[in-house]
């Protein structure tokens, strides 16, 4: 019955196992994309009228969801591990703040309520393009990640896009940006570009500031937080321009490590196999919230809920994921 109910599901969301993949983490990828559109439907609970809007409270759409991740927890419990690789981390919490950042949910007010974004096509490249609409049943779909992709001709640009990392580094190496260091009085770390095997350090305490430009990170008073910065060395003495805290929650600081890694000719590398209809896809470092969020939406975290440096991206999707990601700095590596 249960083999019966993860094939149907997998079916009506058109999710195909891949060669060598793993029983039980096909059947995550399955629930994670499942979960992800219940939570959508959850929203219209009680509504009488489709062209209505329904909002819910968070806290409604979070006891309901939770019902639902329990229940399929309890049918497959093969998914735990991948759903709970953290028990401090609800993963009813990590996949509605991606579906908000997706644009699959909207936030309304400052109270927290929700409600389903109206239906959306996006051209994602010039035969695929995004549809944001929870009823498709004229449609043939894909589920992707937490979204759905459509065959489709597009005449229009796509809208993925991502700066450069490298050129961005280059305009911070503009002096006027910085005032002058008097001295570190905290415990500091400084980002290493030159690494060059896996079993270096990419931060380096205390380390030497000796080249034109650094990335620093300085403790806080804060539990697992650090203060960045970015020193330059001029004739006359250290300067320094701290990112605030917006721009660190943005991962901006990855988006430097990205370009600092290229301006010493030693870029980060993506490694990926492809394998039928996907992209077996594994990083080396962390990426900036934008284009994680783009991995999160149009793809599966590899590992378990949380990874971030492993996906299983669609093979429709590649070609657009891999320019991203080599304009944001990657070398791309098939192994």
């Amino acid at each position: 019955m249960y083999k019966q109910l993860i094939e149907d599901i997998s079916y009506d969301l058109n999710i195909q196992k891949y060669p060598s993949e793993k029983v039980k983490q096909y059947h995550s990828r399955i629930v994670y994309s499942a979960i992800s559109l219940w939570m959508k439907y959850i929203i219209l609970d009680n509504m009488i009228h489709e062209d209505e809007a329904e909002i819910k409270t968070k806290n409604y759409h979070y006891r309901r969801s939770k019902e639902v991740l329990e229940e399929y927890s309890n049918l497959f419990p093969e998914i735990s591990y991948w759903m709970y690789p953290d028990m401090d981390k609800d993963p009813i919490h990590v996949l509605r703040n991606r579906l908000i950042a997706a644009g699959e949910i909207n936030e309304i007010d400052l109270s927290g309520n929700i409600t389903v974004a109206k239906k959306k096509i996006i051209p994602i490249t010039a035969n695929i393009s995004r549809m944001i609409e929870i009823s498709t049943s004229n449609t043939e779909f894909k589920y992707v990640g937490i979204t759905k992709i459509i065959n489709a001709r597009n005449k229009q640009q796509p809208f993925l896009f991502t700066d450069n990392s490298l050129e961005l580094v280059k305009e911070f190496l503009n002096p006027s940006f910085y005032y002058k260091i008097p001295k570190f009085e905290a415990r500091y770390e400084v980002f290493n570009p030159l690494k060059g095997t896996k079993y270096e350090k990419h931060w380096i305490p205390n380390g030497r500031l000796n080249s034109d430009i650094h990335l620093i990170r300085k403790e806080t008073q804060q539990v697992n937080y650090w203060d960045y910065l970015l020193v330059v060395n001029k004739s006359d003495g250290l300067y320094q321009y701290p990112l605030n805290e917006m721009l660190v929650n943005q991962g901006f600081h990855y988006r430097l490590i990205l370009g600092l890694r290229q301006l010493y000719d030693n870029p980060l590398v993506a490694e990926y196999r492809i394998i039928q209809d996907i992209v077996d896809l594994r990083l080396e470092y962390n990426l900036p919230r934008y284009e994680e969020s783009v991995l999160t939406t149009y793809s599966w975290p590899k590992n378990n809920i949380l990874d971030s440096w492993s996906f299983i991206v669609p093979l429709e999707l590649w070609d657009r994921v891999a320019e991203i990601l080599k304009t944001l700095g990657y070398k791309l590596e098939e192994c």
